[in-house]
């Protein structure tokens, strides 16, 4: 990231190339946004910065870093940097303009673009492709972050309390947490009713996808959700017409707003348990209207092919903006 970085600040590599009206910079790494301000600087375009995370919040969050320790000053002094010089700020997050705003920025200049999905990528059957017990799937990273744990607990609750009931839990991915992951439902004599599989590519997520009757994902309680959450599992899972078993309380709910699923409270293994059975014991009609509920959601308001229309307003709103300064 260093090399790409001092690489665009001598513009060796850019200065041949026509210049762009727009440049966004992400931040997805912190040198990676603040590149992009300074190539927009020399070359005289409008910038955009496109906040992927909201650094330093998400560390501190997640416990890796101290809200007034050193490393969360720089970083807050990086973000208001790029923030008061950008013409457009994009956030996956739905009420991210309130923590901006309360940074001294001007949030009219804040645009909301989550992330969604190709929508004719996914199957829209509401028929598994194979056959065999309810299958519950979750895919997707395996970390501290993706608070998995009660979900390998509450399934384990359930094989253990109601065992005549006919289920399994696919765990498809990889991340730090993957072997304990695995001990954990070890220790719990799941038995082959947990399966933990590799990743796939992306091109192979809705085939994997088909084979799921329902999706479930639990979201740790974190004060950083107040903003918002864009995870681009759920898009995937409502693309692909099953119903969502959500642990999760954040500022928006994407499951109870498109009524594609059951809610219960995030990291309780007791509520995702009994959610579980819930969603074993309820009536196949229902539990397509979920999925096609879902996946309706997906094509009105997160196609990839209307936030594509979307960006490309935002990126001539920065221009015009630029361009009356």
């Amino acid at each position: 990231m260093l090399s790409y970085f001092f690489n665009v600040m001598q513009g060796e590599t850019t200065d041949t190339l026509p210049r762009p009206d727009v440049v966004v910079g992400s931040s997805f790494h912190p040198l990676a946004a603040l590149a992009g301000y300074f190539l927009a600087k020399r070359r005289k375009a409008a910038f955009v910065f496109e906040v992927r995370d909201l650094w330093p919040e998400t560390i501190i969050a997640m416990g890796k870093i101290s809200r007034n320790g050193p490393v969360a000053v720089v970083m807050r002094q990086w973000e208001k940097y790029l923030y008061k010089r950008a013409q457009r700020i994009i956030t996956l997050l739905p009420s991210a303009h309130e923590y901006i705003g309360s940074l001294g920025i001007d949030s009219s200049k804040v645009r909301w673009l989550p992330n969604g999905a190709v929508i004719t990528n996914f199957n829209h059957s509401a028929d598994k492709v194979r056959g065999g017990p309810f299958t519950f799937m979750y895919f997707g990273s395996h970390g501290v972050a993706n608070g998995l744990a009660p979900v390998i607990r509450a399934f384990a609750k359930v094989r253990k309390e109601y065992p005549a009931l006919a289920c399994r839990l696919r765990m498809v991915g990889s991340g730090p947490e993957k072997t304990a992951l695995r001990e954990l439902a070890e220790s719990l004599s799941t038995g082959e009713d947990i399966s933990f599989e590799p990743p796939v590519p992306k091109s192979a997520i809705p085939a994997l996808a088909a084979e799921a009757d329902a999706f479930v994902v639990n979201l740790r309680d974190l004060e950083l959700y107040r903003y918002g959450i864009s995870l681009n599992k759920m898009f995937e899972y409502m693309a692909a017409a099953r119903p969502i078993l959500f642990a999760g309380n954040p500022k928006n709910n994407m499951v109870k707003d498109a009524l594609c699923g059951i809610t219960v409270a995030p990291d309780d293994v007791d509520a995702i348990s009994k959610g579980m059975v819930a969603m074993v014991q309820a009536d196949p009609y229902i539990l397509r209207t979920w999925g096609s509920n879902g996946r309706q959601y997906v094509i009105e308001h997160f196609d990839y092919q209307k936030l594509g229309h979307d960006f490309s307003r935002i990126l001539d709103e920065a221009i015009a903006n630029k361009a009356d300064a």
